[in-house]
């Protein structure tokens, strides 16, 4: 369907999105640089197929002396990620637990050594060579 056979409140709503859209992108490849460069994806990845893990298991596999604050500042950084699906998440009474999604798989080595990782690291250089 055409924008100009929106109507005119239809045609504000997908502007506002878009607009929205435009002013968070930024988030998600910040959210992916710091989870590739924490090992987020490797840590939860290499825990085996359809295993799920708290933020504060994941935390505890990083070098912090504050498990429990790290647990809470990974806690939004996962969330982000299963908002893209880049994980999945399952509920507990007591906590959230998250796995890989078939997106993430592609940021976890594979027995080669081969991921996407070093691709995104790339193009972010690319984008702050533009900048610059």
């Amino acid at each position: 369907m055409e924008k100009q056979h929106y109507s005119k409140h239809e045609q504000e709503d997908e502007a506002f999105v878009e607009c929205g859209s435009a002013c968070v992108s930024h988030v998600l490849r910040l959210v992916l640089d710091g989870s590739l460069q924490l090992g987020l994806f490797e840590i939860i990845g290499k825990s085996g197929d359809g295993a799920h893990l708290s933020s504060f298991d994941i935390a505890s596999q990083l070098e912090t002396c504050n498990v429990d604050r790290a647990a809470s500042v990974l806690d939004s950084i996962l969330r982000v990620l299963v908002s893209h699906s880049f994980l999945t998440c399952s509920k507990t009474e007591h906590e959230i637990r998250y796995g890989i999604a078939p997106k993430g798989k592609f940021f976890v080595a594979d027995e080669g050594g081969v991921s996407m990782a070093p691709f995104f690291a790339l193009t972010l250089q690319e984008e702050s060579a533009n900048w610059g």
